[in-house]
């Protein structure tokens, strides 16, 4: 049973997007769900996907890393991890347990998708600014698909200790976790698609000591 179920169970909070006054289109895709009330969530981690350090840390060399083209670093087991981004905002990107490396094209697509969106929100003026600091810990979602990839339900299992981070995550995922073609192999026997996937970010540069640029670490883990 998910911890995600548990919250709910406690009362938490579900935000959901309004739907159209228009009468309802046929094969409407299903509204996601966020869990946001960060005061009902555990302050214990969340349980590891597996026996691989779940911290997600950089491979050396990062630093110098000046290419925003995906590079495979180890093969597709799990603890593989790629880099994107470019040498002043660099990314790594990692598979989380054995099912996400099973099926690591679909879990690599969806890091890919959510990476462009945490981009775009570290640039703005709420997170740019931010000096993090150093015990700032991993933001945990499990995100749910329908069978056609759509995004369905994110559940907040872990913040980081900084409401405006786990917001920056949370908003990138509900607008851009999605796949277009997810493997039938990797369904729950549900009959969903669910993965746990996780964020952290560090400062790395500042130009002018008030905007900073950020190392982001991104992993997927297959329920």
């Amino acid at each position: 049973m998910l911890a995600g179920l548990a919250v709910s169970a406690q009362g938490c909070w579900f935000w959901q997007q309004n739907q159209p006054a228009a009468a309802p289109v046929p094969q409407a895709e299903p509204t996601a769900r966020v869990v946001t009330d960060l005061s009902a969530l555990s302050a214990q981690p969340a349980v590891p996907l597996s026996r691989a350090e779940s911290a997600l840390k950089p491979p050396e060399g990062l630093e110098s890393e000046a290419t925003s083209r995906p590079t495979l670093v180890f093969g597709d087991v799990p603890g593989s991890e790629r880099r994107v981004g470019t040498g002043m905002n660099p990314a790594v990107e990692r598979l989380m347990n054995e099912k996400a490396a099973e099926f690591a094209s679909f879990s690599y697509d969806l890091m890919d998708h959510v990476w462009p969106a945490i981009r775009r929100s570290e640039e703005t003026e709420e997170i740019a600014r931010l000096k993090l600091p150093s015990e700032l810990r991993a933001v945990i979602i499990t995100a749910t698909f329908d069978r056609n990839g759509g995004l369905t339900e994110l559940v907040l299992e872990q913040h980081s200790g900084k409401a405006a981070i786990d917001r920056m995550f949370l908003d990138s995922s509900r607008k851009s976790l999605w796949s277009a073609s997810p493997p039938p192999g990797a369904l729950t026997p549900s009959g969903v698609y669910q993965a746990r996937v996780e964020y952290r970010i560090e400062n790395y540069t500042s130009m002018d000591g008030i905007h900073w640029n950020f190392k982001t670490f991104m992993g997927v883990g297959l329920l």
